[in-house]
């Protein structure tokens, strides 16, 4: 059988021949009769190899046979699993309805090594797949890596590609699927989804606008195991229509991942004829904040920062290559919350209306559980902006990157004021200072701040190391005016939150307990510790710790990720960051393996002032870590407090103290 123009780019330098194929009257008798194609770019060229295998395998389970026919294009790495004869190169595969172990599908073409993130392949791959298998109604997913707009389709084996590795840009992903499109007469698809993490963009919702008519994509990280393959296939059966097909995937998608207590996932389905709308009433409203941003700066900047966000620990240190992707609807009402014009203005009422029209069903874990279904960039400062925004269709042609700009523009003049003026020792329920802090007592520490364009405090503890630095164990946020926590009976709303921890401009106080405990990280042998930050706002509210952590085992590599600790203290997912060789980053959630090494990070302050991140302890992760809580010696101890403004300033002072024991 014919393969579909792939073969050509091999053959010329990479790039595909621009012809198509010469179809048979036989076959275009047999397409009046198919319902679905649906084509999956299955980009397995990197170490989500095994999913790539274990996926094809689901989408056989449940294929539901005549009517619909599921053409892969998957591309295998080395060295991640030598399963199925350990061929490496890409491969044509139609799939078929087949229940048992292994790969039964017809094998229509071996490609030998390709580059999938050339726009090219994805090109010829829709024009050619079309028109070898036309059907009623099509599809496209594509399966890989996401970084949201920033880079997706990472391709770590990219024939072509001066550095050997490539990816696929929005841009190039809408015109090469455009043009694959308009090569066979056809308008649009009936669907596109993206099984990969972070691409539940409104950048993303722009860019295929005009390709489908639905779309399914995740706002948040996806488990590697991704879509429940078998669940979704068995949807194109004909008897639902694209709608349901699109909402079904979420549904299964959902019920999927409940069955396993899976903490952080998210997926939704849109309705792509409703995205202009939402794109004109955001152009209005970010407009409007544009004119307005010599005054509400500070409302805009406070509104991201506390927004619901799929950013992991670290965010921050990765620069302009920092994912900064919260939820729309509630960045904006956070906005509002601060900006009574806002809440009044028709147009962002509009907005709100749209985005519930765009939106068909949005399906979110505990961890997620105020994202409504559309994540935008938002870097809220401008050392984290990417100017390779501005080539995106959000970024050039509404006002959401204007406003960007000029939020970090009125940064950038902004004057601040961040000092500390005194930090006594103080038990808050007699009401007056002590001489030290008594293990499981009511004493704590109490922080004179002034401050002027602050954005929020910040609290360590620690003690010396054997340098003389300061090794600190635990993170947490000072509140202002109100509880100095929020695990009470009655659960404060979250803007109730934002607004305790914002730093109010003038003088003020913190007041934060400690009681000579602390918590320390255990696979059930040993312990170590790191510093458990507990400062963002989810954290405080639902009990949850995060740790920053290597992890590191012989047949994964080595990354950067975080660890989260649920309310029972056990550790339930962990994401790690993958450097892409352009300095990019995807992101993964894993499962480790039993002897994988976690390198636990813990924050160190210097005798230079300066915080740095240092492996404190390594763990074995066997059957799983969990915390342990301790009282810490009795002895010197230091608390360090920050303040941080709205530009990224920061400063610090410490306070010495003495644990004793409680008589």
């Amino acid at each position: 059988m014919a393969g579909i123009g792939i073969r050509a780019i091999r053959d010329t330098a990479g790039r595909f021949a621009l012809f198509l194929l010469l179809l048979t009257a036989a076959l275009a008798a047999r397409a009046a009769e198919r319902d679905w194609t649906l084509l999956v770019y299955l980009d397995g060229d990197n170490n989500l190899e095994p999913f790539a295998l274990s996926d094809l395998e689901e989408m056989e389970a449940g294929h539901p046979g005549e009517g619909v026919e599921v053409l892969v294009l998957v591309d295998r790495a080395e060295g991640f699993t030598a399963d199925w004869d350990d061929w490496t190169g890409a491969r044509l595969y139609r799939i078929r309805p087949d229940r048992s172990l292994g790969l039964a599908s017809e094998l229509l073409e071996d490609y030998g090594e390709i580059n999938m993130g050339d726009p090219a392949v994805l090109e010829a791959f829709v024009r050619d797949g079309l028109a070898r298998f036309p059907a009623e109604r099509t599809g496209l997913v594509f399966w890989n890596h996401g970084g949201g707009w920033s880079n997706l389709v990472n391709d770590d084996a990219a024939p072509g590609s001066p550095s050997g590795h490539d990816h696929l840009t929005l841009e190039e992903l809408r015109s090469a699927t455009r043009a694959g499109l308009d090569a066979v007469g056809a308008t649009r698809l009936d669907l596109i989804g993206f099984d990969m993490c972070l691409m539940g963009q409104l950048e993303t919702i722009e860019a295929v606008g005009g390709l489908g008519r639905f779309l399914v994509a995740s706002q948040a990280i996806e488990p590697g195991d991704g879509w429940p393959w078998n669940r979704v296939v068995a949807l194109l059966d004909g008897d639902l229509s694209t709608r349901d097909v699109a909402t079904g995937t979420v549904d299964a998608f959902d019920a999927f991942y409940r069955a396993r207590n899976e903490p952080v996932t998210t997926l939704a389905a849109y309705d792509l004829e409703a995205a202009p709308a939402v794109l004109e009433a955001l152009d209005t409203v970010a407009g409007r904040l544009v004119r307005r941003a010599d005054e509400n700066w500070r409302e805009v900047v406070r509104g991201l920062f506390y927004a619901e966000s799929y950013n992991e620990l670290g965010d921050v240190k990765r620069g302009r290559n920092a994912l900064q992707s919260v939820d729309l609807r509630h960045a904006l009402a956070n906005v509002a919350e601060a900006d009574q014009g806002l809440a009044r203005d028709g147009d962002y009422r509009s907005l709100q209306a749209a985005l519930d029209r765009l939106v068909l069903t949005s399906r979110n874990s505990a961890q997620h559980r105020l994202s409504s279904g559309v994540a935008i960039y938002a870097p809220f400062r401008a050392d984290l902006y990417n100017p390779d925004y501005g080539a995106t269709g959000l970024g050039a042609g509404n006002a959401w990157g204007r406003l960007l700009g000029a939020v970090h523009g009125a940064q950038a003049s902004a004057p601040s004021v961040l000092e500390i003026s005194s930090i006594q020792l103080w038990n808050d329920y007699r009401g007056q200072q002590v001489p030290d802090i008594v293990q499981l007592g009511q004493d704590g520490f109490l922080t004179q701040v002034r401050a002027r364009n602050a954005l929020r405090a910040l609290w360590w503890l620690g003690e010396r190391d054997a340098e003389g630095g300061l090794l600190l164990f635990d993170k947490d946020a000072g509140t202002f005016g109100g509880s100095s926590d929020f695990e009470r009976t009655e659960r404060p709303s979250r803007m109730e939150a934002v607004q305790a921890y914002a730093v109010p401009d003038g003088e003020s106080e913190i007041y934060s307990r400690y009681d000579g405990t602390r918590l320390v990280v255990s696979n059930g042998r040993e312990t170590g510790l790191a510093t458990l930050d507990h400062s963002d706002i989810e954290a405080r509210e639902n009990g949850l710790y995060f740790v920053e952590v290597i992890y590191e085992h012989p047949d994964d590599g080595r990354y950067e990720g975080t660890l989260r600790f649920n309310w029972l203290w056990e550790a339930d997912s962990l994401v790690l960051a993958l450097p892409q060789q352009d300095g990019r980053f995807a992101y993964r959630s894993i499962s480790p393996r039993p002897d994988a090494q976690i390198h636990l990070l813990a924050d160190r302050y210097g005798r230079d002032g300066a915080l740095r991140k240092i492996v404190s302890s390594t763990l074995t992760w066997g059957e799983g870590l969990s915390l342990t809580l301790e009282l810490v010696e009795p002895g010197a101890y230091a608390a360090l407090i920050g303040l941080e403004d709205l530009g990224g300033r920061s400063t610090f002072e410490l306070r010495e103290f003495d644990v004793s024991p409680r008589n």
